[in-house]
């Protein structure tokens, strides 16, 4: 039995997702004009931020509800 903390999984997932999107970023060659928006923009960056930590939330309670209800609980209620 694997003994994977829900923590460590989101942190693995999450760590995987920003890899993929800084190298889409970076191999685009967009990274100058997407700081530039950002610095452009100071309340995008507080929205990003904000929604960052809900999507973080939600995660939380995804692995939470899988972790002790199950799968096929998460599958329902999602229905």
């Amino acid at each position: 039995e694997h003994t994977t903390s829900k923590y460590t999984q989101m942190m693995y997932i999450n760590l995987g997702s920003a890899v993929i999107s800084s190298s889409t970023l970076l191999l685009s060659g967009k990274v100058g004009s997407a700081l530039g928006f950002a610095a452009a923009h100071p309340a995008f960056v507080t929205d990003a931020g904000m929604l960052s930590a809900a999507a973080v939330g939600g995660q939380w309670f995804i692995y939470s509800q899988v972790k002790e209800f199950g799968a096929l609980v998460f599958a329902a209620t999602m229905n």
